[in-house]
């Protein structure tokens, strides 16, 4: 065999990582499922692509699919319904972190705050609007890769429901609109219950591994591009190692025969660096077997030592549990039945960290089994446990620390995201202004999550003034605005309005701080210069839901009824979710009793105490929707309960009229 390297600027094997659309031309032996894909999205509205973990499904869409699709297809950055952030989480108005995630991940240079409250049919809706063209409309592509997340991950069902209810909705009113949903094939039963969620016919398409014929084009590829040639028969012999051997036992859905991509790629690189020094190399140079073995052992121990520092565990002993639990007494693979909290006595988190490292995959027949990824993977796990591991105490950096505490937080390990996050605290150089407030954010952040908001209002204080330091103007700004929405949670609304003031002082164009101001502007009794600020926002955003919402509700509340009526209505077309959502309801209510259409405001107001049957907003409202309609003891019986509701209570202001009510309907009528 005859090696020519090349002076190259990159390896040709990206190790295990994904495949990106920069890596388009390293990406080889997908031909056939690229096509496949294409077809399909001509003639289908969502695309349900699944595999096992592992077998190449981000790299298919990401360094195969998208790239090829021609100049009149929109393509979207491949997305994920997972993710997390130094950013202020209480800053942000109320929202589906589903959805946001989402949309971050397709628009990364937008700010979170601009896409908190919009919705993934508002935002396609807006793309389409963008990208057409006198002759023809491109089609939009848009990918949720790694959906099993939504399954896996802390988000409430509710949060589910309304995420698959707007991707149906995407797709029913963008016409051009393409949506794939990349899945692992053990998530597939979870994604068949939200089937009448979406309600839209989909195709779908299955993936393995790599056959060998498409593995040894995978492996000559990259390596002609790097300007080295392998004999045929050098290929065929790495990929034949890498495969399955005839006989072994396999899960449901597997085949004999299949490589892992991952596992490709190690044992490559591998291959690749051994060869760069030589420049005539004999097929007597190469052991392939040795070097297939060496590369997975190290890709291996790669792995579990990952996951035992994200995970702040001993390596030796996350090595051992592996062993143990995944090779069987007769050195086969054994497979483990998945139990709850705890699969084989360790935590389901490290197990999904593991699938995700691809050390691991999960069948999923009559219930979910997990096992290694392949037979091939035996004889790496036997070496790992002969050689010396690493020191469980590897030390890493604050950056990283940091980069661990967002990963896991957005996996729902508050517990552990907080612990990654003082790490980092703790390790950053006392120079570096920026990663401590970025990690006393991120603190604020989970403490916010766990409802602890006198801590949460303090790391997000302590990371202010860490900003002002560094005259980040913009960060400080954003850090009273999520200290401002903390204070007015707990009804502490002239604190509130000092700490937002400061804000849009900052932020001045940030049309949420605003909304947020004038919210509070409200509740202290400045109807006026809420319904003013309202304006403002609405005059710069005109469909700007939450100021909408918001100048609706003032204007309903002091008897702007048409007014308030054309915000509300106006809302509804706009946003129905929001416009159902129970205040916004009780508000459109009291617009209609004012308006003399009193049988339509009392079903608003009944559907709104239907649906938050503590609220003593929404009791006080239904109470001036009995008192407009001329029912003053329903209206008394409305305001008891108003007075004594905690979820949330009556403010300051609001017990006022409560009480200004409650003696007028009181008053003798002559």
């Amino acid at each position: 065999m005859m090696s020519m390297i090349g002076s190259v600027r990159r390896e040709p094997f990206v190790g295990p990582r994904v495949l990106d659309a920069d890596d388009h031309d390293l990406f080889y032996g997908r031909g056939g499922e690229c096509k496949e894909l294409r077809s399909m999205l001509r003639s289908h509205r969502i695309v349900v692509l699944h595999g096992r973990a592992g077998c190449g499904k981000s790299s298919l869409l990401r360094a195969g699919l998208c790239p090829e699709l021609g100049s009149d297809t929109d393509v979207l950055a491949t997305g994920r319904v997972s993710g997390r952030s130094a950013y202020p989480q209480a800053a942000l108005p109320d929202h589906n972190p589903l959805t946001l995630a989402l949309l971050r991940s397709w628009s990364p240079e937008d700010p979170p705050s601009s896409l908190a409250q919009m919705s993934l049919t508002e935002f396609l809706r807006e793309r389409a609007h963008a990208s057409e063209r006198p002759s023809r409309a491109p089609m939009i592509v848009a990918v949720v890769d790694q959906l099993e997340e939504i399954f896996s991950g802390p988000a409430q069902p509710q949060f589910r429901d309304d995420f698959f209810a707007d991707i149906a909705s995407a797709v029913r009113t963008v016409p051009r609109l393409r949506v794939i949903l990349a899945v692992r094939t053990d998530a597939l039963r979870s994604l068949e219950q939200y089937q009448h969620v979406i309600d839209v016919p989909r195709c779908d398409m299955g993936i393995g591994g790599l056959r060998r014929g498409a593995a040894i084009e995978a492996v000559q590829g990259p390596m002609k591009r790097a300007g080295v040639w392998l004999a045929d028969d050098l290929a065929a012999e790495l990929v034949d190692d890498l495969s399955d051997p005839i006989g072994t036992a396999r899960g449901p859905g597997e085949e004999t025969g299949e490589i892992e991509p991952a596992q490709l790629q190690a044992a490559c690189r591998h291959l690749y660096r051994a060869l760069q020094p030589q420049v005539v190399i004999t097929s007597d140079f190469v052991d392939v077997h040795g070097l297939a073995d060496k590369a997975l052992a190290e890709f291996c121990a790669d792995v579990l030592a990952e996951t035992a520092i994200r995970h702040e565990l001993s390596l030796a002993a996350l090595t051992r549990w592996v062993q143990i639990a995944f090779v069987s007494a007769d050195g086969t693979r054994a497979f483990v039945p998945e139990a709850h909290p705890a699969t084989a006595g360790m935590p389901n988190s490290i197990v999904r960290g593991l699938l995700a490292g691809h050390l691991l995959t999960a069948v999923d027949s009559s219930g979910r089994r997990y096992a290694l990824a392949s037979d091939r993977l035996l004889p790496a796990i036997a070496m790992i446990g002969r050689r010396t591991l690493p020191d469980d105490g590897a030390e890493i950096d604050a950056a990283e620390y940091l980069r661990l505490a967002v990963a896991v937080l957005a996996d729902g390990e508050l517990k552990l995201a907080q612990r990654h996050a003082w790490h980092a605290l703790r390790a950053t150089d006392r120079g570096n202004l920026r990663l401590q407030a970025d990690s006393r954010s991120l603190l604020g952040n989970i403490a916010f999550e766990r409802g602890q908001f006198e801590l949460a209002e303090q790391q997000y204080l302590l990371a202010a003034q860490l900003s002002e330091l560094r005259q980040d103007h913009a960060a400080v700004g954003r850090l009273l605005g999520a200290i401002g929405r903390i204070h007015a949670k707990q009804g502490r609304y002239n604190a509130a309005l000092e700490d937002l003031q400061a804000a849009v002082t900052r932020l001045p164009g940030e049309i949420t701080l605003q909304t947020e101001l004038a919210k509070v502007l409200w509740h202290v009794g400045q109807p006026q210069a809420a319904s003013a600020v309202f304006g403002s926002v609405l005059t710069v955003e005109p469909d700007y839901a939450e100021a909408l919402a918001g100048r609706g509700q003032v204007r309903a509340e002091h008897g702007n009824a048409a007014s308030a009526l054309d915000d509300l209505q106006a809302l509804r077309r706009l946003r129905p979710s929001m416009g159902d959502q129970p205040e916004v309801r009780s508000a459109y209510a009291l617009a209609l009793a004012r308006s003399g259409r009193p049988e339509s405001a009392m079903q608003e107001a009944n559907a709104a105490m239907a649906s938050a049957p503590d609220n003593g907003l929404i009791y006080l409202r239904a109470a001036m929707v009995a008192s407009a309609t001329g029912a003053p003891e329903r209206a008394t019986a409305l305001l008891r309960k108003a007075e004594a509701a905690t979820g949330p209570a009556l403010s300051s202001e609001q017990r006022n009229e409560a009480r200004r009510l409650m003696d007028s309907v009181s008053e003798p009528k002559d």
